[in-house]
């Protein structure tokens, strides 16, 4: 090497570089961006880790971020990130509130937050590069080792990663073997509706696949998605109920106090006697003995918190109730703003990872039911149409990008010729789309509320009272009121 070639690099800067590759700029604008929308951190946290970036202060500040996510509790913003901070004794040493403050000020939108997630990401790249060729150089440097050592260590190096590479490449061998995997498996690919008509309507619930279920409220969504949970219990199949809306008492007192034949209102006023407290006592016992295979889960309002639920229950059957109670997820305006598209993204994929079947519930607004069912009463919930019209998707803006993320749409509905104020009532559930692009199919259900309970046969009574593992029925079924033709 000539001294006019070294004298060359000293100028470009080749000999010594005096930092580290990393841009100060793009790892404030983001976040200054995720200030803006702490919604993306689920997006960045899939690119970049904390210790990717390079300056002390700002990863300081996305571990507090990080912890404020995972931990579900509080929302990001300034104040919380400001207590946290305070809390780990770093506030001062940033640059206290008012570093965080100016962060804000460093973009004008959080739209471009996964550029500058992909640039501190090829940065932290190249450092992690850098510092292994200065371990081979060291290695190469150091005369007590014997080149036999100096290899073995060198291909030690060497294997190490330089950064996660997540490759999204498959091949079509790979595919194949899935498939076959799956073919010879003896597995459905849908678990169970827990009703005949709409399994051989629609085949169940998808697997590694998202279900929509909307209606209005008191239309029987929790019903109907609790009974599907508790079929697959009776087979001995798992599955997950996540409750953002009930506490988990309360679902497990739609069948306690039925089963007792005591009406919830007792409870509420306080006015329980001794025979109904032996009573409910009794059928819960009962109860806990014989759903051994269902989780309940009130807490999880993260799509982080979920994934861990599931992980950790491995069920067969996931259902998320509602989503517009998951942490993020609003239903106004644009998709891409609210996040919404996010979320059942980040489902569907905890449904593949996990192979199980995602069900996601959405309770109608007065205003979206009006404008789902034109034709429906322009008073309360629950307004029966003038006729069984089909469900218009396109009235709820929030659903337009969720057409292709969102595999089967369900809708319930009361036929139009039932009495709401009859104990057993007719509804409908409409398949508004599905896997093999089928559109339209309406099933007929009878939903009996006091048990709430769903059967599609007028013929067929309380079969839940014969659906108990090893064991006879625990109570004679309650007579129905006739079914309406």
């Amino acid at each position: 090497m000539t001294d006019q070639t070294v004298q060359d690099m000293e100028i470009t800067g080749w000999v010594e570089m005096k930092t580290y590759p990393h841009s100060r700029e793009s790892e404030e604008a983001l976040l200054g961006s995720l200030f803006i929308d702490p919604n993306a951190i689920e997006d960045v946290f899939d690119i970049i880790q904390a210790p990717d970036l390079y300056i002390d202060r700002i990863r300081w500040v996305y571990e507090s971020m990080l912890r404020l996510w995972m931990d579900g509790s509080m929302d990001i913003d300034l104040l919380t990130v400001s207590n946290d901070l305070q809390a780990q004794g770093k506030l001062n040493e940033i640059g206290g509130a008012a570093f965080l403050t100016a962060l804000i000020s460093r973009v004008p939108t959080s739209s471009n937050v996964l550029s500058y997630a992909k640039i501190i990401e090829s940065n932290a790249i190249r450092r992690r590069m850098i510092q292994q060729a200065n371990d081979i150089a060291t290695l190469a440097y150091d005369p007590t080792l014997s080149i036999e050592k100096v290899a073995v260590k060198f291909d030690a190096i060497v294997e190490q990663k330089p950064a996660p590479v997540n490759t999204t490449l498959v091949t079509a061998t790979e595919a194949w073997e899935k498939l076959k995997a799956e073919i010879h498996s003896g597995k459905s690919m849908s678990v169970s509706f827990g009703l005949a008509i709409p399994d051989e309507k629609f085949g169940g619930f998808p697997r590694k696949m998202v279900t929509m279920v909307i209606g209005d409220n008191s239309a029987g969504k929790t019903a109907l998605l609790l009974q599907a949970c508790e079929t697959l219990n009776f087979a001995g199949e798992r599955s997950l109920y996540i409750t953002l809306e009930e506490p988990t008492e309360g679902l497990v007192s739609r069948r306690v106090f039925p089963l007792a034949g005591v009406p919830y209102l007792d409870l509420q006023t306080g006015s329980l006697t001794d025979e109904q407290k032996a009573a409910l006592d009794a059928e819960g016992d009962k109860y806990v003995a014989s759903h051994k295979f269902i989780r309940l889960d009130q807490s999880a309002r993260t799509i982080r918190q979920i994934a861990r639920s599931v992980k950790q229950w491995k069920p067969k059957l996931v259902v998320v109730d509602d989503l517009i109670h998951v942490f993020g997820a609003e239903f106004s305006g644009e998709n891409e703003a609210s996040g919404l598209m996010r979320i059942v993204t980040k489902l569907k994929d905890i449904a593949i990872d996990h192979d199980c079947a995602m069900v996601v519930l959405h309770h109608l607004t007065s205003e979206e039911a009006q404008k789902t069912w034109p034709g429906a009463k322009e008073k309360a919930h629950y307004a029966p149409p003038t006729q069984n019209l089909p469900p218009a998707l396109d009235a709820m803006t929030w659903s337009k990008n969720l057409r292709f993320t969102v595999d089967l749409w369900l809708a319930l509905v009361p036929d139009w010729k039932t009495d709401i104020k009859r104990d057993v009532v007719k509804l409908i559930l409409w398949v508004m789309k599905n896997k093999r692009g089928e559109r339209l199919k309406m099933i007929d259900l009878h939903y009996d509320k006091l048990d709430q309970w769903f059967y599609d046969d007028a013929s067929l009574k309380h079969m839940r009272h014969s659906l108990t593992v090893g064991a006879n029925p625990t109570v004679k079924p309650r007579e129905l009121s006739p079914i309406p033709e």
